[in-house]
């Protein structure tokens, strides 16, 4: 049996807008199939940077907020330092 993905919008599972899926096979052997999952489109990434933006800061992922370019290259320096 075939596993089936949705897209993780805000806190939601969702199919894609469009209700379109694709299969995705191994690259190492064409007969495994992976999956089943949303062909996500312009609506669903649309919807998935909304909730993005309308994420508390703390819930960003721990990225600067407002993140410039600036800051952003900062962040991800001083992560890789600490690792």
């Amino acid at each position: 049996m075939t596993k089936s993905y949705r897209n993780l919008i805000g806190a939601d599972w969702k199919d894609a807008a469009s209700g379109a899926t694709f299969t995705s096979v191994s690259p190492a052997d064409h007969d495994e199939v992976i999956g089943e999952f949303p062909a996500s489109g312009p609506v669903d990434v649309d919807a998935a940077v909304g909730a993005a933006w309308g994420a508390e800061p703390g819930e960003r992922l721990g990225w600067p907020d407002p993140a410039g370019p600036a800051e952003v290259v900062d962040y991800l320096q001083q992560a890789q330092e600490t690792r």
